[in-house]
């Protein structure tokens, strides 16, 4: 998968698709992502210090401080480090072909991805020792080309959310959608809830071998 879909998969609040591919832009490979993931989860768990991301991101546009306070405050979760580090563990995550990353000279934090190719997964099912929708609530609607009932259960055994649901509500976590138009997706907006695109979520399916 792409670093840009990569980010995108592990429902940082506030990063949507193309926020996920500035971030993506910025980063150039998961393991420079992960090395500042790793900074922010060192650093003080106050959920306010930003300035390992400020000295990446502080000048990247469209990167405000809502979205740093955001890439913190999932930095100090310890669940979701451990889940972002297992995806990239199992799930080659291409590097960006035109990068502005940058290390300072330090040496990125390595995963191991580098020596997974993709015909390494190729039909092969892959479940993290961390999953990374771990106790979210999910929301499908729309028509997927998978079933429903595979594309729930596939949410909640292998990506660990803890249930979904046909109805959106403030106890939402996420809604995957297929059309911008339909009254959940915009009530989902209206109430912060984070979205995937229907198709997005199916290339994650298709990164666990959860398709075929």
């Amino acid at each position: 998968v792409s670093l840009g879909r990569y980010l995108y998969s592990l429902g940082i609040r506030q990063v949507g698709r193309r926020m996920a591919d500035k971030l993506a832009e910025s980063y150039g490979t998961v393991d420079a992502f992960l090395q500042d993931l790793q900074q922010g989860s060192d650093a003080p768990s106050d959920g306010e210090t930003v300035t390992v991301w400020e000295d990446r991101l502080g000048d990247v546009h469209g990167v405000g401080p809502t979205v740093l306070k955001s890439l913190q405050t999932f930095a100090q979760t310890k669940e979701s480090v451990e889940a972002a580090r297992a995806l990239a563990q199992v799930v080659p995550v291409h590097p960006v072909a035109t990068s502005i990353a940058q290390n300072d000279g330090e040496p990125p934090i390595s995963t191991g991805n580098d020596a997974i190719d993709a015909d390494s997964t190729a039909g092969a099912s892959v479940v993290p020792a961390t999953k990374i929708w771990a106790g979210r609530r999910v929301v499908f609607t729309g028509k997927l080309p998978v079933k429903r009932s595979q594309a729930e259960n596939f949410a909640k055994e292998v990506l660990g959310a803890s249930s979904t649901s046909s109805q959106v509500t403030k106890a939402t976590n996420l809604l995957v959608y297929l059309d911008e138009g339909s009254k959940k997706f915009m009530k989902a907006s209206e109430l912060g809830i984070d979205l995937m695109q229907a198709e997005e979520f199916l290339e994650l399916m298709d990164s666990y071998g959860g398709t075929e």
